[in-house]
């Protein structure tokens, strides 16, 4: 039956009105408001009617429920609503030994455990990779049954499953394998550090049912099989156009989903479609690749006209060949927003209902409902500000988790230089700092990349010692990282998270290591001993300058926050004799971090460079528990090598990367709402996700180590090189020893390196002129100083 509300989208009266009535399009709700607000003006100054209009607000928005799941679920490995609109769950948890069934008929109010198939139990099936349930109950499952190869099953609604043999391609090379060996010069070693590959048939990678009990299925190489679900055999395949990312089925509707075209398919008639420019071009906006190979970055589903997709913006609907695309639910509002949610399942329910399974940012599995409330304010009537010069995954999930704890305060990100534009770091930073003298700056900012000294000596930031000293009472913090912006005993900005450079090699070539002219001297010795090497991977200039500045800044600062002569020439010579130890050989790992500015790290993108043996010595930076888990797991497997890593600091300081501070605009008007965004920052909650910097949260950063012990565990590696081979990379999970010599390491930093943007953007473009030989060291250093001398002086 066609629904109202989404039966015309494509005219543009009807999607006006649902837009008001929803709170759909808030950008159309703005230039409404604002039209009636010109419209009153005119009418009269401060009449009666134009007061009342201006306290109209907009209402009408989906509101976000969590439906509780049965007891002792922590992983939903299936999912699903049926016709009835039984509620199907299959998962398993920490509590409980047994992946189980549940099915509920009033939306998860009340669970029913029925008995699960005896070949879904957890000894004859180990693992499940992908799974989908149909509106008639069934589930088709594919994953590890008892073998290393995997297997398909479809479970029917009495409880009876049965193996689905279906005939995907072949994979060339099937059969064959492929091995590496790290470095074999010392015999005795190359037996325990080869690794083999044996090379895998091809699995289901997606699945999906249309509503009318059609599975569909995606295999390794992107093809998509419609299939009977009675007996496995393939109807019809849709072959790869060499673009394909995913697939889904809305409603009637088959979506293939490209880089570069959205293509539809009628699953009643079979009929390709006419290319629907509206949807690819809205779709496309925020891409559709991923790099969450659990989840998806797209959802869909349907009704009879149209589709529904959701993504991290939001909830969309879309008329087949309609002239617009309808933003039904704001993201930013609800779990959807937060980029570390993980997207497994989307339901249109009715008019005024949809369900969403998901994964939160600490890996648990969720399922939202979200119901419309007419009498609910479209957008929160409070809102904060919050200024980042760049754009980062951390910072949208502080937001969202915010966001869900204050459901009266919208939080409105800006940011200074969006990807792909041509704004610097100077022209950011001025318009800001324009807009802040002028009190209409933003109510939090984010340091990261500004000049914070300055902003202290002008009175910009407000005193916030009552936030740290609330979150240290509460959770504990790492008070040599916190202190970097304090002055005559007050704190104006605050760290929520850190990264520290390391170097990784044998015990002989790193003892050198403990200052850049030491590392210079290392390299060259290094060169000499095998010149058809590569030292490192740092073999693009502007990365290796960027890593070398997080490394050296802290010596290059001087006491009056002015730039050490002396040290900058050393610095770039030091820069030049790495880089010229890293041109002579192509390498299999090459890094490209598309530099854009203070906000770049390496990570640890070498290790497995190091391990192969490509490299004589590795430097990266560690920020995460992968960068933990990596570097301890390449130590013990070449520990017969007496391999070790430490800290790269540079000299006597011992430097770390500040990341992610923050500080609240002295003139704002919205001092407590900004206060309650630090300690959700810096609180344990968002310090325990993954990303991009260790917690300065004492409590968060035992988290991501408890995090490190279970994926060491469990996690691993297929890394494809450039020549063509291919090896999987077991992990293993960091010793005692290596835990004790992390912290070791962290509660030793005592420095903050030179985060200024426009600073290390004057370094680097200066320094690349010096590395490919266009510019002496004395021109490029006299060059540096004139700028850096002008810019501080402002």
């Amino acid at each position: 039956m066609k629904t109202e509300r989404y039966q015309k989208a494509d005219k543009q009266k009807t999607n006006r009105q649902q837009k008001i009535r929803r709170g759909m399009g808030i950008r159309m709700i703005a230039l409404f408001l604002i039209l009636l607000l010109l419209s009153g003006s005119m009418a009269g100054c401060g009449s009666e009617k134009e007061t009342k209009e201006k306290k109209e607000t907009a209402m009408g928005r989906f509101l976000e429920e969590e439906i509780l799941l049965p007891d002792g679920i922590t992983l939903i490995e299936a999912a699903g609503r049926t016709e009835d609109g039984t509620l199907i769950v299959l998962g398993n948890g920490e509590d409980i030994e047994e992946r189980k069934l549940f099915y509920s008929k009033d939306e998860g109010k009340n669970w029913e455990e029925q008995k699960l198939p005896e070949q879904l139990d957890n000894k004859h099936c180990s693992y499940l990779y992908r799974t989908a349930v149909s509106k008639s109950g069934q589930i088709f499952v594919t994953g590890s049954f008892g073998n290393d190869k995997f297997e398909n099953w479809m479970i029917e609604p009495d409880g009876t499953g049965k193996k689905l043999e279906i005939a995907l391609a072949k994979l060339e090379g099937s059969g064959e394998e492929s091995a590496f060996q790290t470095d074999s010069s010392e015999e005795e070693d190359s037996e325990s550090e080869t690794k083999t590959l044996e090379s895998i048939d091809n699995f289901v990678t997606q699945a999906a049912f249309a509503d009318n009990g059609s599975l569909y299925v995606m295999d390794l190489k992107n093809n998509v099989y419609q299939v009977n679900a009675e007996n496995g055999e393939v109807e019809d395949i849709y072959e790869n156009d060499g673009d394909r990312r995913l697939f889904g089925v809305g409603g009637k509707y088959l979506i293939l989903a490209g880089s570069k075209k959205i293509t539809l398919y009628n699953m009643d008639t079979g009929e390709e479609l006419s290319e629907d420019t509206v949807l690819t071009e809205e779709l496309l906006k925020e891409g559709i690749d991923s790099s969450d190979s659990d989840s998806l970055p797209v959802l869909f589903s349907g009704n009879e006209d149209g589709i529904f997709y959701a993504n991290h913006k939001g909830v969309y609907y879309h008329a087949i060949r309609g002239s617009v695309t309808e933003q039904l639910m704001n993201g930013e509002l609800n779990t959807m927003g937060n980029p570390s949610t993980g997207f497994f399942n989307l339901w249109y329910m009715d008019q005024d209902h949809f369900m969403f399974h998901c994964r939160d940012e600490q890996g648990t599995s969720r399922l939202y409902q979200y119901s419309y409330s007419d009498t609910t304010p479209s957008v929160p009537e409070k809102e904060l500000t919050v200024y980042s010069l760049e754009d980062t995954n951390e910072i949208r999930q502080a937001i969202s988790m915010f966001q869900k704890e204050n459901q009266d305060i919208y939080v409105n990100l800006e940011i200074g230089k969006s990807s792909g534009d041509a704004v610097t770091a100077d022209d950011a930073l001025r318009t800001l700092n324009t807009d802040i003298m002028a009190g209409k700056g933003p109510d939090v900012l984010i340091l990261d990349g500004m000049p914070v000294d300055n902003y202290i000596a002008k009175g910009l930031l407000a005193d916030i010692t009552d936030v740290k000293e609330e979150i240290a009472k509460e959770d504990g913090l790492f008070e040599n990282i916190c202190d970097i912006y304090q002055k005559d005993g007050k704190i104006y900005g605050l760290p929520s998270r850190f990264l520290f450079s390391y170097v990784q090699g044998t015990q002989e070539d790193m003892k050198n290591c403990s200052t850049l002219s030491g590392l210079e001297n290392q390299v060259k010795t290094l060169k000499e001993k095998d010149k058809k090497k590569n030292v490192t991977l740092l073999t693009e200039k502007d990365v290796l300058l960027k890593q070398l500045f997080d490394v050296e800044s802290a010596n290059l600062k001087k006491e009056d926050n002015t730039m050490d002569e002396q040290r900058l020439t050393d610095f770039y010579e030091a820069a030049k004799t790495i880089y010229e130890a890293n041109t002579e050989s192509k390498d299999r790992n090459r890094i490209n971090l598309n530099y854009e500015g203070a906000g770049t790290t390496i990570g640890t993108t070498g290790c497995l460079g190091y391990l192969r043996g490509d490299i004589s010595l590795n430097m990266g930076t560690v920020g995460s528990d992968t960068d933990i888990i990596m570097l301890t797991s390449v130590n013990q497997s070449m520990k017969k090598k007496n391999v070790d890593f430490d800290l790269l600091a540079g000299g006597e300081k011992k430097s770390f990367i500040p990341r992610l501070a923050a500080g609240i605009n002295s003139k704002s008007k919205n001092q407590e709402e900004a206060r309650l965004f630090l300690k959700t920052l810096l609180g344990k909650k968002a310090g325990s996700v993954t990303g991009d910097g260790i917690s300065v949260n004492k409590k968060a950063y035992e988290e991501m180590i408890k995090t490190a012990r279970t994926r060491g565990e469990n996690y691993g590696l297929t890394i494809s090189g450039g020549d063509g081979d291919v090896f999987n990379y077991t992990m293993s999970s960091p010793t005692e020893q290596d835990e004790e010599k992390v912290k070791h390491i962290i509660e030793s930093l005592d420095t903050a390196a030179w985060t200024d943007a426009i600073i290390i953007e004057m370094v680097v473009s200066q320094g690349e002129k010096y590395l490919d030989g266009t510019q002496s060291v004395s021109e490029t250093v006299k060059n540096v100083m004139q700028k850096v001398n002008l810019y501080l002086s402002e």
